[in-house]
């Protein structure tokens, strides 16, 4: 090993969405590892008042797995995400390492509606979750839907029927409509919820 550590790994790449590659200078490969650990995380569903879809900031955000970041929306609600475990610690000559991506963690956010009144009815809901996409450099490594709903203030009291409605339906429209209204969830076990950080309250999502 040089004085100046050049034969030393420095950060790591994706291969693919489950494969890391450990890297040095020059482009050397040291070891490929698995990794499916990283987290996103999330407040539980979101329900807004209001009798317009929901708009949310789909800029990159550009990762710090230390920052809280807070996803601007028309309904000016704090819809607060973090991150855990973006680091890798990797065993080299003895010492253990802890690596950070050499490539940029990008997280993608979108809207996905699955279910919303048509124009003539009288009271509006939209129903959907918020997708989120963890990428390294542009290669998808974790991806976490949040819940939410949309519904007038006269109709407010009606939203446990809207749910049971929403998951009796297997039909759901999931019209990826990009008007920021968009897209899909269902956490990666396809109902939303993510896993719980804080047991049985429910108020952190992750996944």
């Amino acid at each position: 090993m040089s004085e100046d550590n050049n034969f030393l790994p420095i950060g790591y790449t994706a291969k693919d969405s489950v494969t890391l590659r450990i890297c040095g200078i020059a482009d050397l490969i040291f070891d490929e590892i698995t990794k499916d650990d990283w987290k996103i995380i999330t407040s539980g569903e979101q329900v807004f008042v209001g009798e317009e879809p929901l708009k949310v900031d789909e800029s990159v955000i550009y990762v710090n797995h230390n920052k809280i970041y807070l996803l601007e929306n028309n309904y000016d609600a704090e819809l607060p995400i973090t991150f855990a475990n973006t680091k890798v610690t990797y065993e080299y000559v003895g010492n253990n390492l802890e690596l950070e991506p050499l490539d940029s963690l990008r997280l993608f956010v979108k809207v996905i509606t699955t279910k919303k009144s048509e124009p003539e009815s009288q009271h509006f809901f939209q129903v959907g979750y918020i997708n989120y996409t963890l990428t390294v450099g542009y290669i998808p490594v974790r991806t976490h839907q949040q819940n939410f709903i949309v519904i007038s203030e006269k109709f407010k009291d009606n939203i446990d029927d809207l749910r049971e409605k929403d998951e009796g339906d297997d039909d759901s429209e999931g019209d990826g409509d990009s008007e920021g209204d968009d897209d899909s969830e269902g956490g990666e076990d396809g109902n939303g919820e993510g896993d719980n950080t804080d047991g049985e309250n429910g108020n952190d999502n992750e996944s």
